[in-house]
């Protein structure tokens, strides 16, 4: 067929298509349009970027040799740190160039039981200026999750442009869990052989002295708490500065153990030390006579029995002091020789002679003496086995000591505002679609006499309903960055004037677009992540951490749509006005006053004490209140925890899950936060080798023994479950009681206006301040066991070991516990009684294997000194409790009770816990 003949086809079929064409983009548009508007909106914007020195973007750069360099980079002291801890990392730079500006940073990698292949870098701006030498010090957290290892830190030099300039490696190792790290300031160093002698339980652990000085000692409390143990020996504190004092002074107030020894050279050691770290008043010099004991009551000699080994065999000189505070243990006529005092959460010991000196340095006893110090200060660590002992019980585990709880980021999920539409917003909705589709598209169709419009209605509709529905569910997830802030407040003690805290606070930002985010902190603090497997999208981040003397810069990189991030930040900070409070127990009653100096008042207050608890309500600023609590315990008879009791208390869950119900309420926020604390959490259990151990957030203890960071533990073996706690999470350790309460006004004072991305981000801001109480007894009381202060201070034979903080497995040998109390010396005591946990053997890990069998308290024998005959008297228990009427021979002049129980059974294993003491009496 030619050509000219199909011509009028072929135009007949294009007028057709292009009819067609119309039609369908007629009817399309509006369809096209809303959907490519839904796709734009779908389409996540890229956040504002922000310049940082990414560790993940870092491009190596090849400068010429006389260019600025890292000389040398050490980490830790001497190396060596434990787990889970901040260290000094130390930088010496050199310059042989033009001048230079840049930072040098630190890369830390997730720990490995995370596993998430995310990164911190930690940087600190630097000027060189050309022919410059420095040296600079930055803090970096590092775990390794593996005692006794050593790893390589990459330590970078960046430019401006974020190039690597020069690397240097520093070498880390961590120490074995059941090392003792003692940090020695000492002008005459090389004479703590003894101590470093000491042998422990744990054949595979040992006591690692530390010297240092005043160039090396840390200037914040954080880092102190890599060492389980300072000594303060003839040194000339005046060489520390201010912040290396309080940085002292807050690191015992939070849990540390200091040893202070006096002796001929005591003025230069103890004329600049803060007066709270003194427990006595020092007067003058004098001599000892040779044969003089120096081993208390209660300490084990060379051949493990109980009798005070033979004394120095020469004239010894001390200083001499007037005690002013805690218990003196060993005593010269009116003279203290050692004396124990509880400064905050930690304790100090002072001797009023110098152990590198002779006759003491040489003395056979030294060790021995080293080691009844140890017992007294580092405590239970000393027990501490992270071998498997015949009980088949798994031992303590080594949490880190980093404040880090994983649970928070949970609840920082769960408090976000993600609050569902209300019910009549979406049925107004629902009609309104329900109309417009039936009645009002057909009155439109008829009043504009247009059919063809019905079809155009009823696209619009469906549309611009599908759109207001997307938007919904957008506002659902979110819209906008949130941050969630909680902060934990915790008084180092009881002051109308200024209050020394530590206070530690986690940030939750949660991010609705892809991309990187500049977090701003306007308070130096030592912050770092608290991600975990609560929020997606960690996989192999990286968060840049810039600190200076006022604040924090955290840069979140490549941060995914709606993820929540965490972050952890603690510091020391004086705080205006505080907590005082004029307690008193009388009758098995416990009243009086407690006064809040705060520039804030409190909401949701508590008294706790042991694990009993009542409710002061509000306390606004300056205001006074009466407290009153009757029935007063003689010791903890209830294994339900503080935060749970209180919980169901309000009608509220006893058990928090990250992945329940959102708080709705002030009041449900505060119950989430408080369990959380407590480790009361359906997700906060830990187990090895099917024992489950339930852990308190270690936010609400600050001591440096890492191996018992968390008071409570769950063993799990059996159809039940038991919770046993020698201080509950809530409480302050050596307080004997504890004032809990919201200061939510107080938020803007204590954290600054954090900004994210420069701008203020919405969320809920809580604050907990948790403050120690004072309680004295008047008249006729039973003094409660929360009132006794209680460690170990000997340990006979090789069987014995803590498995948590206050339970313990002993298969032959014997345990030596001291009580002391304020006042106790005072005290007629009528009846003194000891109880014992009657549900541990029954709860405890199922045994396997050629385990010998478990037996419970009932077995062991007890011995209680009679400091009248100076004898031991043998008591049993009996349903796990015994009692001792006429309790006044057993209490010494210096208010000091000695309990010893004894396994001679090597048969079998004892589970008990440490006695719980509570004595009925008067004041004299």
């Amino acid at each position: 067929m030619k050509l000219y003949r199909l011509w009028p086809h072929i135009q007949q079929t294009r007028l057709h298509a292009t009819s067609i064409l119309k039609h369908l983009l007629q009817r399309g548009t509006l369809l096209l349009i809303p959907l490519l508007l839904s796709l734009v909106l779908a389409q996540p914007a890229f956040a504002r970027q922000v310049t940082s020195y990414s560790a993940s973007s870092i491009q190596t750069q090849r400068v010429a040799d006389d260019g600025p360099v890292i000389s040398q980079a050490t980490a830790g002291f001497d190396s060596r740190f434990h787990d889970g801890n901040w260290v000094p990392v130390t930088v010496t730079l050199d310059n042989n160039g033009t001048d230079f500006q840049g930072m040098v940073a630190v890369n830390v990698p997730s720990s490995p039981l995370n596993n998430n292949g995310s990164t911190s870098v930690y940087q600190v701006p630097i000027s060189l200026p050309s022919g410059a030498h420095k040296q600079i010090t930055l803090y970096a957290p590092f775990t390794f999750d593996s005692p006794g290892t050593v790893q390589n830190i990459s330590v970078n030099l960046l430019n401006t442009s974020g190039q690597t300039v020069n690397t240097q490696l520093a070498s880390l190792r961590t120490l074995n869990a059941g090392d003792i790290f003692v940090g020695v300031l000492s002008d005459q160093s090389n004479n703590f052989n003894a101590l470093s002698n000491v042998s422990l339980l744990n054949t595979s652990s040992s006591v690692i002295v530390q010297p240092l000085n005043a160039t090396n000692f840390p200037d914040n409390s954080i880092v102190l708490r890599n060492f389980d143990l300072l000594v303060l020996d003839n040194f000339t504190t005046a060489s520390l500065s201010p912040q290396q004092l309080n940085a002292l002074q807050n690191w015992v107030a939070q849990g540390g153990s200091l040893i202070i020894a006096g002796g001929p050279e005591w003025q230069h050691t103890f004329n600049t030390l803060p007066s709270t770290l003194l427990p006595v008043t020092p007067t003058g010099t004098a001599t000892l006579p040779g044969g003089t004991s120096l081993l208390p009551t209660g300490s084990s000699t060379s051949n493990g029995t109980n009798k005070v080994g033979s004394g120095i065999t020469s004239s010894l000189p001390i200083s001499t002091a007037t005690l002013t505070t805690g218990t003196a243990v060993l005593t010269s006529g009116k003279t203290p020789l050692i004396v124990q005092a509880s400064v905050g959460q930690g304790s100090v010991v002072y001797l009023a002679f110098d152990p590198t000196l002779d006759p003491v340095y040489s003395w056979t006893g030294a060790s021995i003496l080293w080691k009844s110090l140890l017992f007294r200060t580092v405590n239970e660590q000393t027990l501490m086995n992270t071998q498997s002992i015949n009980s088949g019980i798994v031992p303590a585990i080594a949490f880190s000591s980093k404040p880090v709880n994983l649970n928070f980021s949970g609840l920082l999920q769960l408090l976000l505002n993600n609050s569902p539409p209300a019910i009549w917003f979406i049925l107004v909705l629902l009609l309104a679609y329900i109309l417009i589709l039936g009645p009002v598209r057909l009155f439109l169709v008829r009043l504009l006499k247009k059919r063809d419009w019905s079809w155009r209605i009823t696209l619009i509709t469906i549309v611009v309903f599908s759109l207001l529905s997307y938007g919904l569910a957008l506002q659902q997830q979110g819209t906008s960055i949130q941050s969630d802030n909680v902060t934990i407040v915790q008084l180092n003690g009881q002051n109308i004037g200024n209050t020394l805290a530590h206070i530690t606070s986690f940030q939750g930002v949660f991010v609705p677009n892809q991309g990187d985010y500049q977090l701003h902190l306007p308070q130096a603090s030592f912050a770092q992540p608290n991600d975990s497997f609560y929020g997606p999208g960690l996989a192999s981040s990286t968060t840049t951490f810039q600190s200076s003397s006022s604040a924090n810069d955290i840069t979140l990189h490549g941060v995914n749509i709606w993820t929540l991030r965490s972050i952890v930040t603690e510091r020391d900070q004086t705080i205006q006005g505080g907590i005082t409070s004029h307690l008193s127990i009388a009758n098995n009653t416990l009243q009086g006053t407690i006064t809040n100096t705060l520039p804030y008042g409190l909401t949701d207050a508590f008294v706790l004490i042991g694990d009993q608890y009542v409710s002061i309500g509000n306390i606004a600023s300056g205001q006074s209140t009466q407290v009153m609590l009757q029935s007063l315990n003689g010791y903890p008879t209830s294994n339900t925890p503080l935060a749970q009791q209180i919980a169901s208390a309000d009608g509220q869950s006893s058990n928090y899950d990250p992945y329940g119900q959102q708080p709705q309420t002030e009041v449900q926020r505060h119950l989430s936060i408080l369990q959380t604390l407590a480790g009361n959490t359906v997700n906060s259990t830990y187990c090895v080798n099917g024992t489950c151990y339930t852990q308190a957030s270690s936010v609400m203890y600050n001591g440096t023994a890492p191996g018992f960071k968390y008071s409570s533990v769950t063993l799990s073996g059996g159809p039940s479950m038991m919770q046993f706690h020698q201080y509950d999470p809530l409480t302050i350790p050596n307080a004997s009681a504890t004032l809990i309460g919201w200061a939510n006004s107080a938020q803007s004072a204590l954290t600054g206006n954090v900004t994210i991305n420069g701008n203020a981000a919405s969320g809920h801001q809580e604050t907990l301040i948790q403050a120690p109480l004072s309680v004295s007894t008047t008249g006729s009381f039973m003094m409660n066991s929360a009132l006794f202060h209680s460690k170990v201070i000997n340990v006979v034979g090789t069987n014995t070991q803590a498995v948590s903080d206050g339970i313990y497995t002993m298969n032959g040998g014997s345990i030596t516990y001291e009580y002391t109390a304020p006042g106790l010396a005072r005290i007629h005591g009528n009846m003194l009684t000891l109880a014992e946990k009657s549900t541990l053997l029954q709860n405890a890990p199922i045994v396997t294997g050629n385990s010998s069998p478990l037996a419970d308290a009932n077995t062991l024998q007890v011995h209680v000194y009679n400091w009248q005959k100076h004898t031991w008297n043998a008591f049993s228990f009996s349903q796990f409790t015994l009692s001792i009427s006429n309790a006044q021979p057993y209490i010494s002049s210096g208010g000091r009770i000695l309990v010893q129980l004894s396994n001679q059974n090597s048969s079998q294993t004892a589970l008990f816990n440490k006695p719980l003491l509570s004595l009925q009496g008067s004041i004299q």
